[in-house]
């Protein structure tokens, strides 16, 4: 979309101001943002969200979401309901995750204002759910978070989002804000509905069929619902944007990564080619080896060329197939123009149209964009009133799903499964006893060999074998709530209720066609029919050199034993009781309102445990005796890090109160003081692990005049670790990531998306995260225009101790602006590029303490002094460093995190003159500030505008309704924002003419160049007809994303941001409901 357009939407959405869903719905209870009532409407006494006092109108921002409103939105799952709140950002825990490490299947967990979905509180009828049991990574530590998908859309009445830190009512994971999913019976009546849904271009075809109904015996009354939804599942390679890592052959790119040459005006030369966007794996089928010979300890591999380079060429990349190695042993397999394997020295190139760029994995056809699914919901729902004074209820919810998806086929390299070589004696090793004889002598079948020393080799990157089945993988989810309770009321104004409420949830996810690595070592190391060729090719002796032979695909006798599954276990459960009471106390003076007052407490019991099977998590004790097959500490699946197992436990305890002071009300109103209440809350936990905390909240409602109400409030959050960032067990981590500070420099593999010992592992001296928020907002109906009416919200959360790993991404974008600012200092007091040590392999390294690097060696001297002598200034010129050889991502507390928005949104209900009712509506956030500062190096860092992190999000709505017809739009916007992960230089930049394409950033000093990810703007439309005695049957036809738009591109494995936009493409939906 044009930057003009963008700009315009923008606009709109500051325009469109709050209530945004506060629908008018028959069974929706108003919010305090909902439109306001019609003259001759009696207020009501409801229960809003984010108070325990029972008015009608509060100083809280809660938006409210009605059934109608959540089919216009296409929300088929929870996970795309909650993808179209303006206030929550792109949840990390979703349902396109396919990492061994993550949460996957039917799981998304939503996350208001973007800073983890474990302080966003999920609720189902005012009460909490167990979290899923799987941890996902979000915010870079594992969190335990509510699954939105085992709340069926199609059985939610109403949502409820309170956009406002509530830790003072709900407890300590509600320092975001709160989601209550409002899931009720239908009064007296029955419904059952049956929808379908296909894709324009195939793919995630959806079946849905839904019933309801409530029984009334006397005083009791008995409901049920049942919910049935299946999708198919939805592959990358089933959408064009998708066929391709190489982004550059699929998706329209601007300059500079289309990979195009650009001309340098300083020198008429062209710049390097960026080839950023092409994200084809180095994970690939050819590989990249190291020749040489393995020591006794297993680990350390001693790389190198044969002695006189024997049956090799020196030259960097020989035709004909002839083997080469590097001097440290290095060569990589690679297709040349012709389809033929060549061997080379160093990385093959990425440039678009060279041959070379074949070698690099085209992954994402192998990858599930949306999983299939299968899941029943059934509810039920029991009341039974005893009198006007007292009642007992309870519910009971299940959800049993079954999810499928697949990844690519799982690879093997030697920083994953430390010391894994080919051994000489491997028929198929290039450089082995089949092909070197230390007396020159030939095989027993009479094939030349080459005098000298035969060696071994090891697997340096990710490696595929042509064969190499992929990844399935199936998770089989349940999830259990049962509540049980009483309420009643006394004298004239006093309620109390009281209920006990048991939840859990268990996953067990498999993935199979994974090798054992024991088998694969036993495999390589056979020298007879049985012996793994992990080259995609053979090898012969032609004129005494190694040169590549035939294609080969290892046969499935070899391959089909070493497959295996791995079982992967998670189990959670909460048992919750709780008691609160509220009613009027005496009146206040000068004509006020009656005292409010609420009190409760609640305890709550919480357990967590995850497990996998032997040899997948960790290997048995003794499994070292089978050294160097199996390994002490280690898990014996390749492409997998190894896991303990976690059982953990916590209890808390809490004691709430709450007040209303209502100063002013109808019967003393006064000029420009037509209302205003005053009321506060205070919350006091105690946790078995983490200590208390006490948090407070304070509002204020002051409505001018009739039409106009002004709002703020201030309150404190406390949020503890949870059970998994608190378990300290270490863990290795292998992660894919390139290195900044050294990759436009070397243009090396192993600088590139190369694979990273990482070291994790939780921390029992986390800190409790605290955070204040403030807010302030006015709401109003505009005189003179009935049924307009909007809302401006301003928030402030500030955060200290929040718990985060930053992630390989983060501790490596750290590392290198901490050793651009110390070069440009160096180079500020009068010192040359080559004169600068930045400590690299030395306690005295200027970078990222979590960065481990290797002392420069002269190659690494000589390439630096290259990059820098052909720079034309001293801002892009950087001292040399070494490899990196290791990180840690441990759990830390941030310094602080600071943000600032508006909501904002607004509603028109069109007068009817005869055309029917119309409805407009609009919704926005609107970010202004995102900064993070980390205590251990004092580096702010500014993030809005940032890796999906845009500063607009919102959307607009419009309904029409005429006797049985009904029609409605749906338009979502998500903003630009710089994906930092593709970046660009200054000269570049200026040689381009500044284009918008290209978003600048001041980074402490450092300007950065990155790429601008347009907006995504999609549609959806649906039309309605009502019809039958009391149009009781209903046939619905929607389509959503009208318009058939693509994600946004951005440098990312996926080709775009998860969870920025719905990326199923159009999409045509029939409904058909009846009610009775």
């Amino acid at each position: 979309m044009k930057a003009r357009h963008s700009i315009l939407c923008g606009t709109a959405m500051v325009f469109a101001l709050a209530t945004a869903t506060g629908a008018r719905a028959q069974d929706a209870a108003p919010s305090a943002d909902a439109a306001p009532a019609e003259a001759d409407a009696p207020t009501k006494e409801i229960v809003v969200t984010g108070t325990n006092i029972r008015r009608a109108e509060t100083a809280l921002p809660v938006t409210v979401i009605d059934q109608s409103e959540i089919d216009l939105r296409g929300g088929s799952t929870g996970a795309d309901l909650y993808e179209t709140l303006p206030s929550a950002s792109p949840p990390e825990i979703n349902e396109g995750t396919i990492a061994s490490q993550g949460a996957r299947g039917d799981v998304s967990s939503p996350d208001l204002r973007g800073i983890g979905s474990g302080s966003t509180l999920l609720l189902i009828n005012g009460r909490r759910m167990a979290p899923h049991p799987i941890s996902g990574t979000d915010q870079g530590v594992p969190s335990l978070s509510a699954n939105a998908n085992v709340i069926p859309t199609a059985l939610i009445s109403r949502v409820e989002v309170l956009r406002d830190g509530a830790s003072a009512i709900y407890g300590a994971d509600a320092a975001a804000g709160v989601i209550n999913n409002i899931i009720s019976p239908t009064k007296d009546r029955g419904r059952i509905s049956m929808e379908s849904a296909i894709t324009q271009h195939g793919g995630a075809e959806e079946f849905r069929v839904t019933a309801a109904k409530t029984f009334q015996f006397g005083q009791t009354s008995i409901g049920i619902s049942a919910d049935y939804f299946r999708r198919n599942d939805l592959l990358f390679g089933d959408r064009k944007w998708g066929s391709q890592s190489d982004l550059r052959r699929t998706r329209k790119l601007p300059a500079p990564w289309n990979g195009l040459p650009i001309v340098n005006p300083a020198t008429g030369a062209n710049f390097s080619l960026d080839n950023d966007l092409d994200n084809g794996s180095t994970i690939t089928h050819y590989g990249q080896f190291r020749r040489g010979f393995i020591q006794s300890d297993f680990l350390t591999f001693n790389g190198g060329r044969p002695d006189g380079n024997r049956g090799i060429s020196t030259s960097t990349s020989p035709a004909g197939g002839v083997a080469t190695v590097a001097t440290d042993g290095t060569f990589f397999l690679y297709p040349g123009a012709d389809g033929a394997v060549n061997f080379k020295q160093t990385a093959p190139s990425r440039n678009l149209g060279n041959p070379e760029d074949e070698y690099y994995d085209n992954r994402l056809p192998h990858r599930t964009l949306v999983p299939g699914l299968k899941r029943l919901n059934l509810a039920m729902f029991v009341e039974h009133e005893f009198n006007d004074s007292f009642t007992i209820f309870g519910d009971v919810l299940f959800s049993g799903s079954h999810a499928n998806s697949q990844r690519e086929a799982a690879n093997m390299q030697n920083v994953n499964e430390p010391g894994l070589y080919v051994p000489a004696s491997n028929p198929y090793n290039p450089f082995g006893s089949r092909f070197y004889h230390p007396q020159g002598l030939p095989n027993a079948d009479g094939t030349a060999r080459i005098a000298g020393t035969p060696a071994d080799v090891t697997i340096v990157s990710g490696l595929i074998p042509p064969g190499t089945k992929d990844r399935y993988i199936e998770v089989d989810s349940t999830f259990y709530r049962a509540m049980a309770g009483a309420r009643g009321k006394f004298g004239d104004s006093w309620a109390w209720e009281s209920g006990l409420l048991v939840s859990g949830a268990y996953s067990h996810e498999t993935e199979s066609n994974i090798f054992r690595e024991s088998l694969l070592r036993r495999a390589l190391a056979r020298t007879d029919g049985g012996a793994y060729n992990p080259f995609p090719v053979t090898f012969k002796v032609v004129n005494n050199r190694v040169v590549v032979d035939q294609p080969y695909v290892n046969p499935n006798t070899v391959t089909e034993p070493m497959y295996d599954t791995d079982n992967r276990y998670g189990k959670t459960r909460i048992i919750v009781w709780d008691a609160k009471i509220g009613g009027e106390l005496w009146k206040l003076p000068f004509g006020g309102g009656p005292i409010q007052v609420a009190a409760g407490a609640e305890a709550r019991w919480e357990s967590y445990h995850a497990w996998k099977a032997p040899f997948a998590g960790l290997n048995p004790p003794g499994s070292g005796n089978d050294f160097p097959y199996l390994r002490e500490n280690d898990n014996d699946f390749i492409a997998m890090s190894p896991n303990s197992d976690i059982d953990a436990k916590q209890n808390v305890q809490a004691a709430y109160a709450e007040v209303a002071l209502p100063l002013v009300t109808d019967d003393n109103r006064f000029f420009l003081f037509d209302r205003l209440e005053l009321s506060a809350a205070i919350r006091h936990e105690r946790f078995s692990i983490h200590g208390s905390s006490t948090t407070p909240k304070y509002s204020i409602l002051w409505a001018p005049a009739s039409w106009v109400k002004l709002r703020a409030s201030y309150n404190e959050s406390f949020r503890a670790p949870n059970l998994a960032q608190t378990n300290t067990t270490p863990l290795l981590r292998v992660n894919y990531t390139a290195d900044p500070y050294r990759r436009d420099v070397t243009n090396s593999a192993a600088d590139d998306s190369a694979p990273r010992r990482t070291f994790r592992q939780g921390n029992d001296r986390l800190n409790p995260e605290r955070a204040k928020n403030f807010g302030a907002g006015i709401a109003m109906e505009v005189p003179g225009i009935r049924g307009l009416s909007f809302t401006v919200d301003y928030w402030r959360l500030n955060q200290r101790d929040a718990i985060t790993a930053l992630g390989n991404t983060e501790v490596l974008a750290t590392d290198e602006l901490l050793l651009d600012l110390a070069t440009q200092a160096a180079l500020a007091s009068g010192k040359t590029a080559d004169q600068i040590d930045l400590g690299s392999g030395t306690a005295n390294y200027a970078g990222n303490s979590r960065v481990t690097r290797r002392a420069p060696t002269p190659v690494d001297i000589a390439t630096f002094n290259a990059y820098n002598a052909a720079q034309p200034t001293n801002a892009t010129k950087r001292a040399v460093v070494g490899e990196i050889t290791s990180l840690i991502n441990d759990y830390i507390n941030l310094g602080s995190r600071k943000l600032a928005g508006l909501d904002l949104a607004l509603q028109y209900r069109v007068p009817d003159f005869g055309l029917g009712q119309f409805t407009l509506k609009a919704e926005a956030t609107h970010y202004l500030k995102r900064d993070e500062e980390l205590a251990d190096d004092g580096i702010v860092n500014d993030e809005l505008g940032k890796n999906k992190r845009a500063k607009w999000k919102g959307i607009a709505s419009v309904n029409w309704k005429s006797d049985g017809w009904s029609l409605g739009w749906f338009t979502s916007y998500y903003g630009p924002y710089a994906d930092t992960s593709a970046s660009t230089t200054e000269a570049i930049y200026e040689a381009l003419g500044r284009p918008k394409s290209i978003m600048t950033f001041d980074d402490n000093g450092i300007k950065r160049f990155y790429l601008r990810v347009k907006p995504a703007i999609l549609h959806n439309a649906r039309i309605t007809y009502a019809f039958g005695p009391g149009n009781d049957t209903r046939v619905t036809f929607g389509v959503n994303n009208v318009f058939d738009a693509d994600p946004p591109v951005a440098d990312e494995d996926e080709g775009y941001f998860v969870g920025t936009v719905n990326p199923r493409g159009r999409q045509f939906k029939l409904k058909l409901e009846h009610r009775f």
